[in-house]
């Protein structure tokens, strides 16, 4: 019955119980707390009864079991973990060593796939005893001691499950070794060029103090920093190694033409003025040969019919056209250079240009000359130009006998037979009022250049067999 204060004195079931008893006399008892509610929402008793003394003995059994439930729990927790880890490692080291391929690769894979399967029946197993036994301070005594055991027992699965993955990971080590050797060896190309780029950058650092650097280099070395940071992602594979050697070597290019560009803009201020001086020289030495050029042209139109100059005709206009083009240019470069700040590689652009121009005035100021002096030679002795490409047909066509006695190839029979025709019909073309003198010497030039070659096959042919 309720004693003062309205408290009741009941006492857990089976322990004594007297109206007289002072608290504590018989048995010491404790009075439980208000317990929690259950996950259902309901009011879930400790042991001892509903807000009834529970006994100190059965309090402690109690407590002891619900704290071997939370350990066993929070070990099985922890293993998870570990299985996690080593789970994810074994992946990976799988996976590396897998890039050999072959049979071993394939047991590796085969391996770590039973692995995973016992991880994840183990993970299952512990989500499932978390649902179906809770380890709250709420639950019985027995429930406590039960969930403990299920749960060391869960724990032992994912100890075993967390061997196995790591089993697969050690089993790793010599295919991953074997993977890190070629690799590297794919890798190999890629330290000469970074050696090489950063060389090129210092240089470009050591140049910029003195102002000597443009966006060209900025831009070779963009290049080449970008080629081999594509080399470096090529070399994650061991089927790389080719485009890894080949942007190796883009970088390895660039850095050689930023060291190069240096070079060239280190020497422009000294080098610009000298060949602005050599191509002015070379102007005026193509200048002062205008006047034999236009002598020749005369003299061809004179005395050789037009088809024997007219691819060289007009080469004086060409040649006046181009030295205009070329002084032109030149003062060009010349403002270049005046200019503040000087703009030395825009300077010698400018001199290129004068001296492609020139060479190509002196090609045309020499056509009429060579031409002119070549028709005089043919015409003042047109027999022993004639005589002479008929003694070197004469050589092949011997020289053909001795290399094919009795049977002589037909098709070169009648090559030589061809070229001897040739010469006739030369000869022949001579009889008239108005000989092609240029036409008659390109005739003997191309039979002799023809038997050359004839005798060059044959000579070939013999070395082989």
């Amino acid at each position: 019955m309720p004693g003062r204060g309205g408290k009741s004195n009941a006492t857990a079931p089976g322990d004594k119980q007297g109206p007289s008893s002072p608290r504590g006399e018989d048995e010491p008892t404790v009075r439980a707390a208000a317990p929690p509610s259950g996950h259902d929402g309901t009011v879930a008793s400790f042991p001892g009864g509903e807000g009834g003394p529970v006994p100190r003995g059965r309090r402690a059994r109690h407590d002891a079991a619900h704290a071997a439930a939370l350990v066993a729990a929070g070990d099985a927790s922890s293993a998870l973990l570990a299985v996690q880890a080593t789970a994810g490692m074994a992946q990976i080291q799988v996976d590396f060593a897998a890039l050999l391929g072959g049979r071993e690769a394939q047991e590796l894979r085969q391996r770590l796939a039973q692995a995973q399967s016992a991880a994840r029946a183990a993970d299952d197993a512990l989500a499932q005893l978390r649902q179906r036994m809770p380890v709250g301070e709420q639950y019985p005594t027995d429930q406590l001691t039960g969930a403990a055991a299920a749960y060391q027992q869960v724990r032992h699965q994912l100890d075993a499950a967390e061997a196995a993955l790591h089993d697969v990971a050690q089993r790793c080590a010599r295919p991953a070794a074997q993977v890190e050797a070629r690799l590297a060896a794919v890798r190999a190309p890629l330290a000469p060029a970074r050696e090489q780029l950063e060389a090129a950058q210092a240089n470009r650092a050591a140049a910029a103090a003195t102002g000597l650097v443009d966006g060209r280099v900025d831009e070779l070395l963009a290049q080449g920093s970008a080629a081999w940071e594509q080399g470096r992602l090529a070399a994650v594979t061991l089927a790389g190694g080719a485009e890894v050697a080949r942007l190796a070597g883009v970088a390895i290019g660039a850095a050689h033409e930023v060291t190069s560009r240096l070079e060239l803009l280190r020497s422009l201020p000294e080098e610009v003025p000298h060949r602005l001086t050599a191509v002015r020289t070379r102007l005026q030495v193509i200048e002062g040969r205008l006047p034999a050029v236009e002598s020749a042209l005369s003299q061809l139109r004179r005395r050789y019919a037009a088809a024997a100059f007219s691819d060289v005709d007009g080469a004086d206009r060409s040649v006046r056209e181009l030295v205009q083009q070329a002084a032109e240019r030149l003062a060009d470069a010349q403002r270049l250079l005046g200019r503040q700040p000087v703009d030395h590689e825009g300077a010698l652009r400018t001199v290129e240009q004068v001296h492609a121009a020139l060479a190509r005035a002196d090609v045309a100021g020499r056509g009429p000359l060579d031409r002119l002096r070549a028709l005089d030679e043919i015409s003042a002795d047109p027999s022993g130009s004639l005589a002479a490409a008929r003694h070197r047909l004469r050589e092949a066509q011997r020289f053909l006998l001795q290399q094919q006695p009795g049977s002589p190839d037909p098709q070169l029979v009648r090559r030589l037979d061809g070229l001897a025709e040739r010469l006739d019909r030369a000869e022949a073309g001579l009889r008239g009022v108005h000989p092609d003198w240029w036409g008659y010497l390109s005739t003997l030039n191309a039979v002799t250049a023809d038997a050359g070659r004839v005798v060059a096959d044959l000579r070939t042919a013999a070395a082989r067999h």
